[in-house]
């Protein structure tokens, strides 16, 4: 008469169990790295819009003519929700004591509309 071996087909309790365990434990860093990630790219998406904003607002200034009252010393404005996006600018104007000839200092920052944050300045 021939014996018929058992054969252990699947997997026990204990051995599912440490499974879950580790791999929870190994995804914990993940998922923090993933949020990071998140967070950075809007971040960056942010200063990447503040920056072609405040570019373009430089850009419209020196179109200006030098004598426009805009661009008087201690002229400073700040526009909320400017030009219809997310971010408030403010400009402001002074003039450089010492130069050769007239130079104006253009300021321009823009900042978080909630909470005043600076994101960008460029002069």
């Amino acid at each position: 008469m021939m014996k018929l071996k058992r054969s252990r087909s699947g997997f026990t309790l204990v051995e599912i169990t440490i499974t879950i365990v580790i791999w929870g434990l190994l995804m914990i860093p993940l998922a923090y790295l993933v949020k990071e990630h998140i967070i950075g790219t809007a971040k960056v998406s942010d200063l990447a819009s503040a920056n072609d904003l405040a570019r373009a607002e430089l850009s419209i200034v020196a179109a200006l003519s030098f004598t426009d009252p805009t661009l008087n010393d201690g002229y400073s404005h700040k526009t909320l929700g400017y030009d219809g996006y997310g971010y408030d600018l403010t400009r402001s104007v002074q003039n450089v004591t010492g130069a050769v000839g007239s130079l104006k200092k253009v300021t321009v920052t823009v900042l978080e509309p909630s909470t005043g944050n600076v994101i960008t300045t460029l002069t």
